[in-house]
């Protein structure tokens, strides 16, 4: 009984550790990039899925990346707030 619960609680933490970084990929390119702006990986998804341009291969990646893009904007809300500001103190 224990080692079933010890291969399951295995399985859930790498499952969860996979999906954690694998989350949110929108989000990370764009905060990394110089794009600005609050949600900006979340607009960026939400720009990939309507576009008529976008592979059917690729729709359902983007699609599954909009919830974790839009919970790790909400993250750094905080981030977004101080670099859009300060960069309206430097100009």
């Amino acid at each position: 009984m224990m080692t079933i619960l010890k291969n399951a609680s295995l399985s859930f933490v790498l499952s969860g550790g996979i999906l954690a970084t694998c989350g949110g990929c929108s989000s990370v390119m764009t905060h990394s990039g110089g794009e600005q702006g609050y949600y900006s990986g979340t607009k960026s998804s939400m720009t990939t899925l309507k576009d008529e341009d976008t592979s059917w291969a690729m729709m359902p990646m983007v699609a599954l990346d909009v919830p974790f893009s839009a919970m790790l904007d909400t993250l750094l809300l905080p981030y977004d707030y101080y670099r859009v500001h300060s960069d309206h103190h430097n100009t």
